[in-house]
C-alpha cells in the first residue's frame, strides 16, 4: 500500500528531520542510483520534486500535469 504525505526520517542522533517541503504531500518516491537524491510526485501526478534525504536542498523541477508518472532514474543517474 502506497500512502501520499509528508516525507521524514531520523537523523543517526535520533532527532526526526522533514524531507519533504513543508505543505507538500509527496508520493512514488525513487532514489537515485548513487543515494545522494530522491524524486518523488504528487500523488496525482502533477509535478515532481527532487529531494536531499537530510531535507537541505528540496527543489521543484515541474508543476505540469502527468510529471513523474512512470518515473525512473537513467543508470548513471544524471537523468529522471
Amino acid at each position: 500500500m502506497l500512502v501520499a504525505g509528508a516525507f521524514a526520517g531520523i537523523r543517526v542522533t535520533g532527532k526526526p528531520v522533514q524531507i519533504s517541503p513543508e505543505g507538500e504531500k509527496l508520493a512514488h518516491p525513487v532514489w537515485s542510483p548513487d543515494g545522494r537524491w530522491i524524486a518523488a510526485t504528487r500523488p496525482n501526478y502533477t509535478g515532481f520534486w527532487l529531494l536531499s534525504p537530510d531535507g537541505s536542498s528540496n527543489r521543484q523541477l515541474t508543476d505540469a500535469p502527468g510529471a513523474g508518472f512512470g518515473m525512473a532514474w537513467s543508470p548513471d543517474g544524471r537523468a529522471i
